[in-house]
């Protein structure tokens, strides 16, 4: 065979052009069976110089077209002593891939966390450790693998199906099926590393059997950590492996609105709009948004109240409910300046929206007098001026010049000014008044 695959480069790698630990660094394979091979070099005696080919480790013959009768031999031989050291050194280096890929999933310290379950897993791939749990979990790796990628996960990715063909082609033969067995191992950590830390754990008869979608989980779990990896030459997007592996939670769509065509539906819905509102509760004044003219049900109090129209309150038109009854005071009015909002009057039971503290408007002012009448008291006083007494009206003494309400005289002396006259009593005896054009005196006598 005079050419070989790289996992690494995922090209062909002519005999001539490479070294002989090449095979191992670069992950080589049969082109056609994707088994693993190395370089070897014949001298020809003919062409008196070497040939350089890549050949099989010992196995069966008739597995693949590219083998020879000599790769066949299963003796003891030390040729076949130092195949089996190399091999072991090819594995252990697809192992370091391996995990790098499942580093860079779960992350650095995950991966630290997992390093006892890690190197269990290694021990039991090396080893021949026979686990019939971890043969059937092999067993539905490769049965999964088996059905196309674009028919159990999703229809377009071909390309990774194309791509996955080589490391898949090569986990199904006798010399990978410890890497197979390592890859399980992986994968059952990468599905349960949430819950166990430890792959003894994992490894119970109890947890595979309880967990849903098993096969399904094996599927996404291995084909992501694969196309992470340096075997699979993929340079899509991981999303819709995820997607597989958790599907979405479908938003429900909010219903559409339908349109009111009916013009009547138009119209009176519009006079229910303008003539609803906000409603006190009378028990436990919690105003409720509601149409007029029913009995509405407080949620508050659990008790029933009538929407009177005139009970409606007033104010903003597009206050909210909450705004509202974030704004509703239920202490009596102050004399300090506010911010406008909704008032409740425990004299009236009424709400009222004001700018600022104001008396209500529903309760009814009383008239106020004028002027502030005197007080009439019904026991007789003396007038300290004439001594008489009399009942005080509010309008002075009746009986002198101090009632407001004495007539006014002309004076008899000059007939010129204005004098009062009044009733005196006898016992005063006569009383004089000066004009104030002359200073002659008038005296006049009861009458």
């Amino acid at each position: 065979m005079d050419k070989a695959y790289s996992f690494i480069k995922h090209k062909l790698i002519p005999a001539g052009s490479s070294e002989y630990r090449q095979n191992l660094d670069d992950q080589m394979v049969c082109p056609t069976c994707y088994e693993q091979v190395f370089k070897k070099k014949l001298w020809v005696k003919s062409k008196q110089s070497h040939t350089h080919f890549f050949s099989h480790y010992y196995g069966d013959p008739e597995s693949c077209s590219e083998r020879t009768l000599s790769e066949g031999s299963y003796g003891d031989s030390k040729d076949n002593i130092a195949q089996l050291q190399r091999l072991e050194i090819y594995n252990r280096i697809f192992r370091e891939n391996i995990l790098f890929s499942f580093s860079k999933i779960v992350g650095k310290k995950i991966f630290n966390q997992l390093a006892s379950a890690i190197e269990f897993a290694e021990r039991v791939s090396i080893t021949d450790i026979h686990n019939p749990i971890l043969k059937k979990i092999q067993t539905k790796l490769i049965s999964s693998l088996d059905q196309p990628v674009t028919a159990s996960i999703n229809q377009s990715l071909e390309d990774l199906e194309e791509a996955l063909y080589p490391i898949y082609s090569h986990l199904k033969k006798f010399h990978a099926e410890k890497n197979l067995k390592f890859i399980s191992c992986i994968t059952l950590l990468l599905i349960f590393h949430q819950r166990y830390k430890n792959l003894e754990d994992i490894l119970h008869r109890n947890v595979i059997r309880s967990h849903k979608d098993l096969d399904k989980q094996l599927l996404g779990n291995v084909v992501l950590l694969l196309i992470n990896s340096v075997y699979v030459n993929w340079n899509g997007s991981a999303s819709l492996i995820n997607d597989f592996l958790d599907p979405p939670v479908e938003k429900k769509q909010p219903k559409k609105k339908t349109l009111i065509k009916n013009s009547e539906e138009k119209r009176n819905a519009r006079e229910k709009r303008a003539t609803s509102g906000y409603f006190a509760c009378i028990h436990c004044k919690e105003i409720q948004h509601s149409e007029p003219n029913i009995y509405k049900h407080c949620a508050s109090c659990n008790k029933y109240f009538f929407t009177s129209p005139e009970e409606k309150l007033k104010g903003q038109k597009k206050l909210s409910l909450l705004k509202a009854r974030s704004e509703l005071n239920l202490l009596k009015p102050t004399n300090k300046n506010i911010d406008a909002r909704w008032i409740y009057c425990i004299s009236c039971n009424h709400h009222y929206f004001a700018e600022k503290v104001s008396l209500c408007p529903h309760r009814v002012k009383p008239e106020m007098p004028a002027i502030k009448p005197s007080i009439v008291s019904e026991q007789p006083m003396n007038c300290s001026k004439c001594k008489a007494k009399y009942i005080e009206t509010g309008n002075g003494c009746p009986f002198c010049s101090r009632n407001t309400q004495t007539p006014l005289t002309k004076c008899r002396s000059c007939g010129k000014g204005l004098i009062k006259t009044a009733l005196l009593p006898s016992k005063a005896g006569s009383a004089w008044r000066k004009c104030n054009f002359c200073n002659l005196n008038f005296e006049y006598k009861n009458f």
